[in-house]
């Protein structure tokens, strides 16, 4: 994704303008900047929210994935379920399906 700075619009293809204050909004989260980054490292257009909360949770912790706990997963799931990815999808910056959990 770039962004114009004169314009603030998303120069991508086939992308959506993104307002420039909105962008940084979204980017101004630890967590939402490690969900971008994640999903750009995916090779699948979609992926599991499970996952997704899983190796956020990691990177938090500095850990491998393998030694998060329960604990540490739920709660990360939880906060990109009901805030972070919502809030990246009203930006336009992803499709969040939220009865998929994708």
């Amino acid at each position: 994704m770039s962004v114009s700075p004169q314009t603030g619009t998303d120069s991508g293809p086939g992308s959506e303008t993104i307002d420039r204050d909105e962008l940084f909004e979204v980017l101004s989260n630890q967590r939402r900047r490690f969900t971008l980054h994640y999903l750009k490292q995916s090779e699948s257009r979609r992926v599991d929210l499970s996952d997704l909360s899983t190796q956020v949770a990691a990177w938090e912790e500095n850990v491998p994935p393998a030694e998060i706990r329960y604990e540490d997963r739920k709660s990360v799931h939880t906060a990109l379920a009901q805030f972070h990815l919502p809030k990246m999808c009203d930006a336009g910056v992803v499709e969040y399906n939220a009865g998929r959990n994708t």
